[in-house]
C-alpha cells in the first residue's frame, strides 16, 4: 500500500516544516516522488498529507502536487499544483486538524497550495518522503534550509544555507 522511504521525527500538536529541494534524481521509466510529509504513524496505510515533486521521464508527466490520505487504509487523493520546479521550497503546515501546504519559488513569497481537513492524533510523524515509483531503481532528493517548528510557542531557528540534508534512499515497501 506505502512504498517509499521517510526520514522522520515526531512532531506533537501544531507544527510546520518547511525545506528547499534543490535536487531529485530522475529514476526508472515512471520518475520519482520526493517531498514534505506529515503522518499519523508508520503504519502502512496511514493518514496523512504531503508536498511532493514528481519527476517523469515524459517532462509533461512532472508537476507539483499533494497527495493525502484522509481516512486509515482509505484512497489517496491527488492534486495537482504547478509545474515541476527545481529549487522549489515546500512548507506543510498543521494547525489541530488543518493541513496546508505552501511553496514558493524564493522562500519568502508563499502560495496556498491545498488546504484539508484530516482527523489525526495529537502526535504524528513529519520530515521527508522519497519513493523511485519502481522497486528496482533508487531515488534521491537534497535539501537545504530546513527549518521544523514542533509548536506554536517554540523559537523560530533561521535557516543554514550551508546545512545541507542528503538523503540517499533505498527503495523499501512498507
Amino acid at each position: 500500500m506505502d512504498s517509499f522511504q521517510f526520514a522522520y521525527r515526531s512532531m506533537q500538536g501544531n507544527g510546520e516544516l518547511t525545506a528547499r529541494m534543490r535536487i531529485m534524481d530522475l529514476t526508472g521509466p515512471f520518475g520519482g516522488k520526493a517531498g514534505l510529509m506529515i503522518r499519523e504513524s508508520a503504519q502502512p496505510g496511514a493518514k496523512y498529507m504531503m508536498l511532493l515533486q514528481k519527476r517523469d521521464q515524459n517532462p509533461l508527466d512532472e508537476s507539483i502536487q499533494t497527495q493525502l490520505r484522509t481516512d486509515a487504509n482509505g484512497d489517496t487523493s491527488y492534486n495537482y499544483v504547478g509545474p515541476y520546479a527545481q529549487p522549489q521550497w515546500m512548507r506543510l503546515n498543521r494547525t489541530g486538524d488543518v493541513f496546508s501546504a505552501y511553496v514558493s519559488s524564493d522562500g519568502i513569497t508563499w502560495t496556498l497550495a491545498q488546504s484539508s481537513t484530516i482527523a489525526m492524533t495529537d502526535t504524528v510523524l513529519a520530515g521527508f518522503a522519497v519513493s523511485s515509483v519502481d522497486n528496482s531503481q533508487l531515488n534521491c532528493a537534497l535539501y537545504d534550509n530546513l527549518v521544523f517548528v514542533d509548536s506554536p510557542t517554540a523559537p523560530v531557528v533561521p535557516p543554514k544555507t550551508e546545512w545541507i540534508t542528503y538523503l540517499p534512499l533505498i527503495k523499501k515497501n512498507q
